[in-house]
């Protein structure tokens, strides 16, 4: 069944128009629902494509008790998140951003609102990892499910899963999509167009969360 809800959000400065998209999705209880309902086993793959501080990546290992990969690029955030799953051997943190290319980046701090599309005076440098390496090196013929919050960078990433040919390997995607980053609502047509071929939208709230799942 498909669950979709097409208003706009613009994240958590809706305006009064906006508001019922983020308002229904808290009513739903969506983050202790959808976010986390998945067919997976002890035997799944996860990867958690913006770890911040481990907290969905907790709640998924204590669910399903599987193997979860957390990708978080700025440094403090990853060394807490290694700290917080030390004796929990079937989580891997790695510092770095999962990318459509590998190099380094300049990001700016704001908790989990830490981007790269966004400047100030707080900010750090970050290592990338291209996918396609990463999918390479773990030999990760097929992925259980992906989540992607990294604040404007899912675009590119998601382009890149198409272009490189992983999106056959991935069962679902959970991600969400942002508005602050230029053409966000063209860009985001495109990238859903390039999931179609080989997943269904099975639900959304526009621009706060939504899954794609494998055929």
């Amino acid at each position: 069944m498909t669950l979709v809800n097409d208003r706009f959000v613009n994240g958590t400065h809706a305006t009064k128009l906006e508001k019922p998209v983020v308002q229904q999705w808290f009513a739903d209880k969506g983050d202790a629902t959808l976010r986390l309902d998945y067919p997976l086993t002890e035997k799944s793959v996860v990867l958690d494509v913006g770890g911040y501080e481990g907290a969905w990546a907790a709640l998924i290992r204590e669910r399903y008790h599987c193997t979860v990969h957390i990708y978080e690029p700025v440094p403090q955030f990853a060394a807490n998140i290694r700290q917080r799953f030390a004796n929990d051997p079937g989580v891997y943190v790695h510092a770095c951003g999962l990318s459509d290319h590998t190099g380094t980046a300049d990001i700016t701090l704001s908790a989990d609102g830490s981007s790269v599309h966004k400047t100030s005076n707080t900010h750090c440098t970050i290592q990338l990892r291209q996918a396609a390496e990463i999918f390479s090196e773990l030999a990760l013929a097929h992925v259980d499910l992906v989540k992607i919050n990294i604040e404007g960078c899912e675009y590119e990433l998601l382009e890149h899963f198409a272009a490189a040919g992983l999106l056959p390997r991935i069962d679902d995607i959970q991600v969400q999509f942002h508005d602050f980053v230029p053409d966000a609502a063209a860009r985001m047509a495109l990238v859903q167009s390039l999931l179609k071929p080989t997943h269904s939208l099975t639900w959304q709230y526009r621009f706060v969360w939504e899954n794609w799942r494998r055929r």
